[in-house]
């Protein structure tokens, strides 16, 4: 048994800038999909799904899922 579970990272350090990059950019892809395969909910149900702002997630999709967001350019509002 070893005397420290965190020997092995010594050996491998890795950066936590680029680490941190790559799990928001799986993260917003995500929601990205998520939005993309929902388009019947709105930003706004989808941005409290998340708990994120409305800002955030329209940013998100314009980036990473550019059709999605142009669709949904023309929503006034939910139809019941």
């Amino acid at each position: 048994m070893k005397a420290d579970a965190f020997d092995d990272l010594w050996d491998n350090p890795f950066s936590y800038r680029e680490e941190m990059k790559k799990a928001r950019r799986d993260l917003e892809g995500r929601i990205a999909r998520y939005a993309e395969r929902n388009p019947a909910q709105g930003y706004r149900q989808i941005a409290e799904a998340f708990s994120i702002s409305v800002g955030t997630l329209s940013a998100i999709v314009r980036e990473r899922a550019p059709a999605c967001a142009r669709s949904r350019r023309g929503l006034v509002k939910d139809q019941p």
